[in-house]
């Protein structure tokens, strides 16, 4: 079929050299599509060219006048308690199908997230799984992948690893009198380390990026000292510090520290 002939229904394949626009004036959806198969399949499928989206959505009255949703997806049908589908998927394909990351949120605002989650029951607004893909089931933690991760690189980042001083890796906040941060199973710092105090020395210098003249440390000593040795003091410079005992150990000693910052919002 050629430019400005009708779109023809059950027809394999209409083609088209130029944008087709339908414009609406409905108190309502402009453009429905229903699946009604038995067996169905997708109700729409599109496919961007190379390096193209496949589907824009704008909220709001123009691709100018922003204001409601771009896109909205709702999973089963709808009733309290149906968890039969899911709002929206993205896929990033497989191992042999690396396409690219299943969903990208971006904003450039400088108060709204670039993905944000509600969740007005009980559960989580934002989960993130490692899974291992099991055809025909839900998605569950069964992989060795990372759960959630995100990054700052400078500024005041809100997600994942942070790559400048004074960026914030992640902010866990309860608004009330609750828990900021519960931590389900064991957690790993990089900022945690072990060092040994030679025998017959009194002290250690441990070189360590994380520390600051501000950072609090906590030291556990491992092993026996002897001689009754204990912590005394701890000197802090950029990039090391100074663990001091009350006397000299009989035994090379080992310890572990933690090194963590204070943080006012």
């Amino acid at each position: 079929m050629a430019n400005g002939d009708n779109l023809i229904l059950g027809e394999l394949r209409n083609t088209a050299t130029s944008t087709t626009r339908l414009e609406g004036n409905v108190q309502g959806t402009v453009l429905r599509v229903d699946q009604e198969a038995p067996a169905a399949g997708e109700a729409i499928v599109a496919i961007g060219g190379p390096g193209w989206n496949a589907i824009i959505g704008f909220g709001g009255t123009s691709d100018s006048v922003h204001g409601g949703s771009g896109i909205a997806g709702q999973g089963g049908s709808g009733v309290p308690g149906d968890l039969g589908g899911v709002g929206v998927i993205g896929s990033g394909g497989g191992p042999t199908n690396d396409r690219g990351d299943g969903v990208w949120g971006v904003t450039n605002s400088p108060g709204h997230a670039g993905v944000f989650g509600f969740n007005f029951g009980m559960g989580p607004a934002v989960r993130g799984y490692s899974a291992v893909a099991t055809p025909g089931q839900r998605p569950s933690p069964t992989g060795n992948g990372v759960g959630i991760e995100g990054k700052s690189g400078g500024g005041k980042g809100v997600y994942g690893a942070a790559t400048a001083t004074e960026g914030i890796g992640v902010v866990a906040e309860h608004t009330g009198t609750g828990r900021g941060l519960a931590v389900k199973g064991r957690a790993g710092f990089s900022a945690c380390g072990s060092a040994t105090i030679s025998a017959r020395r009194s002290f250690k210098v441990v070189n360590d990026p994380a520390v600051t003249l501000d950072s609090h440390i906590t030291v556990t000593l491992t092993s026996d000292p002897g001689a009754s040795a204990q912590v005394l003091w701890l000197q802090r410079q950029v990039g090391s510090f100074r663990l001091q005992l009350t006397r000299s150990v009989v035994n090379g000693t080992t310890f572990t520290y933690l090194i963590v910052e204070p943080f006012s919002p």
